[in-house]
């Protein structure tokens, strides 16, 4: 039988000047999708290499490093996006412009490439020169207010969310951009920025009647929005509840023989989770015991449904990570390959381009290559 092949961008080949999590992460969903992603970093690396996360937003590329200062620094990116179906970087505005790596240099080498930025702020408007990261956007758009269960105690969440959405629709954005392209050989200059991804991702928040939000009726504390979807704590462990209604959560009440809600949560903690857990469902609600990341992935859950992937990694040897978020043709995405270490296929994407030893040499000891 024959075997479906899931990796539908296996022909495409992507210039990767992107880094840290947006961009990287951009990027490395495309590679994850079998796209040819040539990562370039300067001699100093990635900013973000360092951290565990780079392991899984960079697999699946090959690397080069590159000193863009230089002009054949400069000729080695042109080169590559001759042979490039897209570009994605997240430079601050304006150093793409500086390196003379913007999508309007780009197009002078390639006229069909689809272009992708990613910044803070966007390219236009009086902050798109202004740097900016997760946790400022998560302070300015109102999540960590929202998040919180008053005004006066924000919350901040560790998981970066403007960049993690900011990189999926940097992907889907690039993909759009390839398709119409296959149909009209048009060029593409798309982006996104982390500033409208964190709005986007707060659709309820954002929606306004008569210049007031609209506010969901709740008693809205850091453990949960009401009564009956809510977080307690059980004798061996917390665990989210949602009964689905009020109804509901008066029906489990009552069961335990509890009066009120204080004598609820009193019960529950003298009970394990499991027990919680069961009679929950028994009325048809949700429930679940709440876990660590370490938890999940010891999880059989995760083996039964695919959902983690072992890559031999040259910095740390057998490393688990979890999936591509897509399935396609029945089949989670798959990659043996690691995060690539710094300058790690120079020489061999260097001689697919057509230089010579000689030629690397020279660029090697001109410090224009690592």
């Amino acid at each position: 039988m024959e075997t479906m092949n899931n990796k539908l961008l296996q022909s495409f080949r992507v210039l990767d000047l992107a880094g840290y999590i947006a961009g990287a992460y951009c990027s490395g969903l495309l590679a994850d999708l079998g796209a040819d992603v040539i990562k370039v970093e300067s001699f100093d690396g990635d900013g973000f290499r360092a951290l565990a996360g780079f392991e899984t937003w960079n697999r699946s590329k090959r690397g080069i490093a590159v000193n863009l200062q230089h002009q054949e620094g400069k000729d080695i990116i042109y080169e590559i996006s001759k042979i490039s179906d897209c570009v994605v970087q997240n430079y601050r505005y304006g150093v793409a412009e500086k390196l003379s790596v913007d999508y309007e240099s780009i197009l002078k080498y390639n006229k069909t490439i689809t272009y992708c930025t990613i910044n803070a702020y966007g390219t236009t408007g009086p902050y798109n020169k202004t740097p900016g990261f997760d946790p400022l956007f998560q302070a300015m758009s109102g999540s960590m207010v929202y998040q919180s269960e008053n005004e006066d105690r924000p919350a901040f969440m560790r998981v970066a969310l403007s960049d993690y959405t900011a990189a999926l629709l940097g992907a889907w954005s690039v993909c759009l951009g390839l398709f119409d392209r296959s149909k009209t050989g048009k060029p593409h200059n798309v982006e996104t920025c982390l500033m409208n991804t964190i709005m986007a991702v707060q659709a309820a928040e954002f929606f306004f009647i008569d210049n007031k939000p609209w506010e969901l009726e709740s008693t809205h504390d850091n453990l949960g929005i009401n009564e009956y979807k809510h977080l307690y704590q059980c004798s061996d462990s917390w665990i989210y509840l949602d009964a689905l209604n009020q109804e509901n959560f008066n029906l489990i009440k009552s069961s335990t023989n509890s009066s009120s809600q204080e004598d609820f949560i009193k019960h529950l903690s003298t009970i394990e989770s499991n027990k919680v857990i069961e009679l929950v469902r028994k009325y048809d609600g949700f429930c679940e015991k709440i876990s660590t990341t370490k938890q999940l992935m010891e999880n059989q859950f995760l083996a039964d449904h695919s959902m983690q992937i072992s890559v031999m990694s040259p910095t740390y040897g057998e490393i688990k990570q979890s999936v591509h978020p897509a399935i396609i043709d029945n089949k989670h995405l798959q990659t043996s390959k690691a995060a690539p270490q710094l300058g790690e296929d120079t020489d061999t994407v260097l001689r697919e381009l057509g230089y010579l030893e000689t030629d690397i040499i020279k660029l090697r000891n001109g410090r224009v290559i690592l």
